[in-house]
């Protein structure tokens, strides 16, 4: 076979690289290929006098990327060159084929790193394909990630989000991700969302003071936390969350009618749930008819349930008012409405809107939410649940910043 042909399918197309075609073998089973290079002058290590005599030899087996579907495994003439002036013995260089750390080959680690980025290829997967094991591909992620210094974080963006995921990893049910908001990366994972463990994480950032916005959802955890260590930080809160508390009472009220109800009423109200909790202003012109006639006979039946869906609807109508001040008259005005009202489910939201009042109103006046980071661990629990958990968080952590990074 020519040379330049086998220089092409090993990707080791350099002029200073020799294939021995006498010793080489390509096979159906394994490719056992014989490479070296030409000898040149090299620096010394101790003395910085240069040299080209040659000591002795040392062959290198070195497993590289799959030919054709087959191993593949490289065996490098390694020439150690010997110091005329201080007879110190060293080898050439020959990191532009392997990694001195390594026993797998430039080709095989960039391979490998390349593969782990696909999310619908787990370690697993990215270990039959490049004929390697699974301790292997995880020490190259974490060199990777030590190359990239993410275990290191020292510093934050300007405005994070901050939300917890159920993790499973180092004996911690729930692990913390904090999020870049503005280039959608994971800037790290926390092994746990305790208080103390956000506290030491904050401490460690040397720019913590120039942190000017955190979204979260209502976790106490989060917002003493963030107030303790990023005092210049405003909170905004989720809208989501909060609008789920208010969707949340409703239910509540609808499931307390439906338990009190006879057999005929009972089962009308069972399935009222997804008409309850359309917005009106999105609801399709062609479906609000039909939609309006199911609710106005369940309100027929429960006056509690009509003015409940009034409140929840007046709640969703803040969103689209014109400027801040005129949605904080309705927020306030509603919260007003509800605490007033006999209805138990609805005072117990508007009693903890009032403990968030200050995040709440905060979201109103900017356009950033958790959504971006509630997606992001979406695509977490994707990568957990393709490779059936992972138990080591570091494992974990590497491969979501791996997923995110552009190479």
């Amino acid at each position: 076979m020519h040379k330049n042909y086998i220089k092409k399918l090993l990707k080791l197309q350099d002029k200073d690289i020799i294939i021995d075609e006498n010793l080489t073998n390509i096979s159906d089973n394994v490719n056992s290929i014989y490479i070296s290079k030409k000898i040149k002058e090299c620096v010394c290590p101790s003395c910085k006098c240069i040299t080209k005599r040659i000591h002795d030899y040392r062959i290198q087996k070195i497993k590289h990327i799959p030919i054709n579907g087959c191993e593949t495994y490289l065996y490098l003439k390694k020439a150690r060159l010997r110091c005329k002036n201080c007879d110190k013995k060293f080898y050439m260089d020959y990191t532009n084929i392997v990694n001195p750390r390594f026993r797998s080959s430039n080709e095989l680690f960039n391979g490998i790193i390349n593969d782990l980025q696909n999310y619908s290829l787990t370690i697993s997967d990215v270990t039959k394909k490049n004929y390697t094991s699974p301790g292997v591909v995880t020490r190259y992620l974490s060199y990777f990630a030590y190359f990239m210094q993410w275990n290191n974080i020292t510093k934050l963006p300007k405005r994070i989000g901050i939300d917890e995921f159920k993790g499973n990893c180092d004996k911690s049910k729930y692990c913390l991700h904090i999020y870049d908001l503005d280039t959608s990366k994971t800037v790290t994972i926390l092994r746990t969302r305790k208080y103390e463990d956000i506290l030491n994480f904050f401490n460690s950032i040397e720019n913590r003071n120039e942190v000017e916005l955190v979204t979260m959802d209502l976790y106490d955890t989060f917002r003493n936390a963030v107030k303790a260590k990023l005092k210049y930080a405003k909170i905004v809160a989720d809208r989501f969350h909060y609008t789920r508390i208010i969707s949340n009472a409703l239910d509540e009220l609808r499931l307390n009618i439906w338990r009190n109800t006879n057999c005929t009423e009972r089962k009308y109200f069972k399935n009222l749930k997804l008409n309850l909790m359309k917005d009106i202003e999105k609801v399709n012109p062609k479906s609000i008819l039909k939609c309006e006639e199911k609710l106005n006979y369940a309100f027929e039946l429960s006056g509690e349930l009509k003015y409940g869906y009034q409140l929840y609807q007046s709640f969703l109508k803040i969103k689209y008012a014109d400027s801040y001040e005129e949605k904080v008259i309705l927020f306030r005005d509603w919260i007003d409405d509800a605490l007033s009202s006999t209805l138990k489910p609805f005072k117990s939201a508007a009693q903890t809107l009032l403990r968030w009042n200050k995040e709440i109103l905060n979201s109103f006046s900017t356009s950033y939410t958790n959504s971006a980071t509630e997606g992001k661990n979406n695509k977490i629990k994707v990568i957990k649940r393709l490779g059936y958990g992972y138990r080591n968080l570091n494992t974990l952590r590497n491969l979501i910043m791996l997923k995110d990074c552009k190479i």
